[in-house]
């Protein structure tokens, strides 16, 4: 439903007129949100029958749910997602770090030159691995927002976009990442 208006909306609903306090009114005539019981019963169609389905101000949620013996919605985590929705958020969040790297970056070089931060991270004698897993962390973000740009690149040329070509090109993105991520770890 769309919102055609807010605020303070005195309506004629079905020849009966109602104030409503700071609602929408919604495109085809309902009324978004909840309502008193006193406005919820003069509240009918065109034809004269009660369609009210929302929560007047003395209901709860989940006990008017069940009441009606409605079932609850599914939780997010039963859900499969596919690879492509899975590798869209991954590269929202790898832009997020991204961008994040950049302002920390920034700021660190702002106070210090990049000399002081090297010396203190020697100075920590940090285990090869751990060096190497710290560059591997840095690396992917931009390992990774890079090739799945690349991607979507060609996407825009209307090239791989069926799903399995979609699934494969994801799955060669994620070997490019790692590949890469792992050369800059060990550089």
């Amino acid at each position: 439903h769309t919102l055609t208006m807010f605020g303070l909306v005195a309506r004629r609903i079905a020849g009966a007129s109602t104030l409503v306090r700071s609602l929408p009114v919604l495109a085809n005539g309902g009324v978004r949100c909840c309502m008193t019981t006193e406005a919820k019963k003069s509240v009918t169609t065109s034809d004269g029958s009660s369609n009210w389905v929302g929560l007047t101000m003395d209901q709860d949620f989940e006990k008017k749910n069940e009441q009606l013996v409605r079932p609850m919605s599914p939780h997010i985590t039963i859900y499969k997602f596919p690879a492509t929705a899975v590798l869209s958020v991954l590269h929202r969040g790898t832009g997020i770090a991204l961008a994040s790297y950049v302002c920390t970056a920034g700021i660190a070089l702002a106070i210090n030159p990049l000399d002081v931060y090297i010396s203190a991270i020697q100075s920590w004698h940090l285990p090869m691995p751990v060096i190497a897993a710290g560059k591997f962390a840095l690396a992917f973000p931009m390992a990774y927002h890079t090739a799945n740009g690349v991607r979507h690149l060609i996407w825009d040329r209307a090239l791989q976009v069926t799903k399995e070509q979609a699934d494969s090109s994801g799955l060669f993105t994620i070997g490019v990442t790692t590949v890469l991520g792992l050369l800059a770890a060990f550089m």
